[in-house]
């Protein structure tokens, strides 16, 4: 099964998402290769193409931000909890 973005070359992307997405998806699998590929999956299915023919998505960036907001709601509602 082929999916959108996986057969991209690395320069189609945006470099600072590529790292970043590969970093995340490695939480899931040792595979460096793999962890790239999912990653380039994600920013494919999420991105647009720009004029100069990178893929231009925030999804990495978005996600980043999502969890942190979620750790301090998570805190929160701890130190509520233990009062």
């Amino acid at each position: 099964m082929k999916l959108k973005g996986s057969n991209l070359p690395d320069n189609m992307f945006i470099k600072s998402q590529l790292i970043r997405g590969t970093k995340v998806e490695k939480e899931h699998t040792n595979n460096k290769t793999l962890a790239k590929t999912i990653a380039k999956v994600h920013l494919a299915e999420t991105g647009k193409k720009t004029k100069s023919g990178k893929i231009s998505s925030k999804y990495y960036d978005e996600l980043y931000k999502l969890e942190k907001r979620l750790r301090r709601k998570k805190k929160w509602i701890y130190a509520r909890s233990v009062t």
